[in-house]
């Protein structure tokens, strides 16, 4: 198995250097959204961003999908800072596990860039998260820089 995981990140690293026009294989390996909960790093390594009815989601979680945290805007926001409540048009949530779910009831959403050409944004983000049994977790020193689609 450690042989066929080297040999496919060889014929990637291959694709890659051979051809620079492949922009989403490119895109893709910069994509990363993480943070501290309860002063825990997590990294996401599966990530995603889409763009539906006008709302952009950018998504990531763990290679076993164990834990997750999803953003999700409009999909016209602009650099700047915005307040997160459970109820607004900035929503974040982190799953710790399937069954536990934490939506942000308060903290800052920054967005420091945002082309819409490209379809490439980053910023940073700090929350407090509540689950369904009023339990909280503390995500701090959040960043993303997603590519979607």
């Amino acid at each position: 198995m450690k042989t066929v995981r080297i040999l496919l990140f060889i014929a990637l690293s291959t694709i890659i250097v051979i051809n620079p026009g492949c922009k989403t294989i490119e895109r893709a390996l910069h994509n990363i959204i993480r943070a501290n909960v309860n002063s825990k790093l997590f990294t996401t390594q599966v990530i995603s961003g889409t763009v539906v009815a006008g709302r952009l989601t950018l998504a990531g979680s763990t290679t076993t999908g164990s834990q997750a945290m999803t953003i999700v805007l409009p999909a016209t926001i602009k650099p700047g800072t915005y307040k997160l409540t459970s109820t607004g048009s900035y929503l974040i949530e982190y799953k710790a596990t399937s069954h536990d779910v934490y939506a942000a009831s308060s903290g800052d959403l920054v967005i420091t860039s945002h082309d819409t050409q490209l379809k490439k944004i980053k910023g940073s983000f700090n929350f407090k998260g509540l689950n369904l049994k009023s339990t909280s977790v503390d995500v701090t020193n959040g960043s993303f820089t997603v590519s979607y689609y």
